[in-house]
């Protein structure tokens, strides 16, 4: 498993803990979840449906698995952490609906298309193929060729849809 950590987390939660309790924190990551998230983890209700809470004496984590990742988006005293971890969903709520509306145009999920995989809107392209023809070097112009259903804005969004996609930053314990 890997573990994502909200930039909050890495920011704000992890340099306020005490040396001690930063410590039990990191042993837990690395021997509870890491080893099985689901078994050890509580899920939680309300606003953080779907996530789950992991305790460390009067601490929790607060993750979501999500494939082979582990998102934490919060980590502190069990009498706050519920409240600052909302916000941060709600946040990212607000910035997903944000950068949506930017992309809605040229980038469409929808689980009926290509298995929820996201696609140039009107089409059966995914943004993954773009991706990939650009990593792999070729040519704006080739992909346009091969593809004329595109446009220029269309890989441009999906160059956008990646930087938004990654811009959480990722931690790997060892």
């Amino acid at each position: 498993m890997k573990i994502k950590y909200h930039p909050k987390v890495k920011n704000e939660d992890i340099p306020g803990l005490s040396s001690n309790i930063a410590v039990r924190i990191e042993k837990a990551i690395r021997n509870r979840l890491m080893v099985n998230p689901a078994k050890y983890g509580f899920y939680l209700r309300g606003s953080l449906k779907g996530y789950r809470k992991l305790r460390v004496g009067d601490w929790r984590i607060i993750y979501r698995i999500v494939d082979k990742e582990i998102r934490i988006i919060a980590i502190g005293n069990r009498k706050d952490v519920y409240k600052f971890a909302t916000l941060r969903t709600a946040k990212q709520w607000e910035a997903k609906i944000m950068f949506q509306d930017n992309l809605s145009k040229r980038i469409e999920i929808n689980p009926k298309i290509m298995f929820g995989k996201p696609v140039i809107k009107g089409t059966r392209i995914p943004v993954e193929i773009i991706l990939r023809k650009l990593s792999q070097n070729i040519s704006i112009d080739k992909i346009l060729q091969d593809y004329p259903h595109l446009t220029s804005k269309d890989i441009q969004a999906a160059l956008e849809y990646a930087v938004e996609s990654v811009h959480v930053e990722e931690v790997h314990l060892p």
